[in-house]
């Protein structure tokens, strides 16, 4: 029955757009739980019979009608943040769930989203808080690797390099087959580089960016490890230049994008990317925000 569902969910994910790409992970997140129970009170969900339907609409209203007539579930609560555009009302959800069910098998998953979104937003003080309590009062998670790395990347996004590495060296100690111990390794190479080289001591340019809420930026960096794309961040804030990260996923991977600059019209930035180029060297290309 498992491999039947998760064929159907492969043909459904090909014909999807990548606009519609957090219906995938939705297929995916309900991939993950029992085949036949997804909660012991709650009504079953027909997962499969949802998937036959070829139209994303389709999809869209088995979710809807699975949380109205499940309303106020752990599942349900998780389903609608899930499905959510708006990640500050997914994220308010998410933090509804925990609240009301701690003892949720979804309440750790909403937690990191929480923490995540956070993260997302350059709230380092906010997002290490929310990777902590799941440290903390989730230490059976499979999210607990990975929180752990993301809150000693709060530390290093807040310029405590220090502490960091300490936290970063902790995580490789206790779960040293974890990916994300393989990736604090990576970090720890890379600060060791910039301490070295001295790359950290950008000069302040002479190029000035005018606009800040402008519709177009310029994406100089995409980055597999959070710490590569914090000292690019950092490095273009020395500089003069506001910049962000940008969080973008595909499946369970994820890129750290990091924007630079916000300019009213692609023409402003592409001339603003040239002179960019031209003296630091950072290929770029424009974005939409």
């Amino acid at each position: 029955m498992q491999s039947e569902v998760k064929l159907l969910a492969r043909e459904v994910a090909e014909k999807r757009d990548l606009t519609f790409f957090i219906y995938k992970v939705i297929i995916v997140t309900l991939l993950w739980l029992p085949p036949f129970r997804l909660f012991a009170q709650e009504q079953a969900f027909d997962l499969e019979k949802i998937l036959q339907n070829s139209s994303v609409e389709g999809f869209r209203e088995g979710v809807r009608a699975y949380i109205a007539k499940n309303k106020g579930t752990p599942l349900a609560i998780y389903l609608d943040a899930l499905s959510q555009n708006d990640a500050s009302v997914a994220a308010e959800k998410y933090r509804q769930l925990v609240a009301l069910y701690p003892n949720s098998e979804y309440a750790d998953r909403a937690l990191m989203k929480t923490a995540q979104y956070y993260f997302s937003r350059g709230l380092y003080v906010a997002a290490r808080k929310q990777f902590l309590e799941l440290v903390e009062k989730y230490p059976n998670s499979l999210y607990l690797a990975e929180a752990m790395y993301f809150a000693a990347s709060c530390l290093y996004a807040s310029g405590n390099h220090e502490s960091a590495i300490s936290e970063l060296k902790n995580l490789i100690g206790q779960h040293s087959k974890s990916r994300f111990a393989e990736l604090a390794k990576d970090d720890l190479q890379e600060s060791n580089n910039h301490s070295t080289n001295g790359s950290n001591d950008a000069k302040k340019s002479q190029l000035k960016i005018d606009s800040r809420n402008g519709k177009y930026s310029l994406q100089i960096g995409a980055f597999s490890q959070v710490n590569n794309a914090l000292n690019l961040k950092n490095y273009c804030l020395k500089l003069g230049f506001p910049a962000e990260i940008r969080e973008k996923q595909d499946g369970r991977t994820a890129a750290y994008l990091v924007w630079m600059g916000a300019f009213e019209t692609k023409e402003e930035a592409e001339r603003f990317g040239e002179l960019f180029k031209k003296e630091h060297g950072k290929p770029y290309r424009v974005v939409t925000r």
